[in-house]
């Protein structure tokens, strides 16, 4: 029992310093409790390591600290919320191909991260059940889009439990977003040149009105 509480404690320690390494600041504070991994400015907060964690249970638990301490590094909140679309499906998609765009400049530099998030990812597709939605099923659009992104800055494939569900969405994402997608790893260090391209690729989807995108010169707000 207390080689278990011992194990918990050590793997809470080395992922708290970890996060706070990779992100880069010195005012992250790290608490672990029940529920799921959030975020509140620089205080994260991750579900709490079984006392008996397995491989999976510890990667899981990585990849949801590499990718709260990659949003606090690549991630400007105040642009963000100036850009963001004022309407749902885009709203949601807005911020799921951000986090891509901070995951993929994390994986760039650091290959250890890359495998963190990869199984973060396997996990998350294989729960979330991608491949039972119908042929015209919106529900998981927005993790098609985000998907489809995710293979142009990263490379390769997504993963196998994501198959069915981009069978569905790739056909009519590449037709629409052609453009886009071809020069998007372009943008990938440039948050607000990419976020312009996303917000094009959403016109081009139908998906929102015209609305304005903010101008260089237009101070972020805190």
């Amino acid at each position: 029992m207390q080689r278990d509480e011992d194990t918990g404690a050590l793997v809470r320690r080395v992922t708290a310093a970890t996060l706070k390494a990779v992100s880069g600041r010195s005012d992250v504070t790290v608490t672990f409790s029940a529920g799921e991994a959030n975020m509140r400015g620089a205080r994260v907060k991750l579900p709490t390591p079984p006392s008996r964690s397995g491989r999976a249970e510890v990667a899981r638990l990585r990849g949801l600290a590499d990718n709260a301490a990659l949003t606090l590094r690549y991630h400007d909140a105040g642009l963000h919320g100036k850009l963001l679309p004022s309407a749902q499906p885009a709203r949601a998609i807005f911020d799921a191909v951000e986090e891509v765009r901070v995951q993929a400049i994390g994986s760039r530099k650091m290959a250890g991260v890359a495998a963190n998030l990869d199984a973060l990812l396997e996990e998350s597709c294989r729960t979330k059940g991608f491949g039972r939605p119908e042929g015209g099923d919106e529900t998981f659009f927005t993790e098609a889009v985000s998907l489809l992104v995710r293979e142009r800055l990263m490379g390769g494939r997504s993963p196998a439990a994501a198959e069915a569900l981009l069978e569905r969405w790739r056909p009519l994402l590449q037709e629409r977003c052609s453009e886009q997608l071809s020069h998007i790893t372009e943008a990938v260090s440039d948050q607000r040149a990419f976020a312009a391209m996303v917000l094009q690729m959403m016109r081009s989807l139908g998906l929102m009105d015209d609305e304005p995108f903010a101008p260089e010169n237009e101070e972020t707000p805190e």
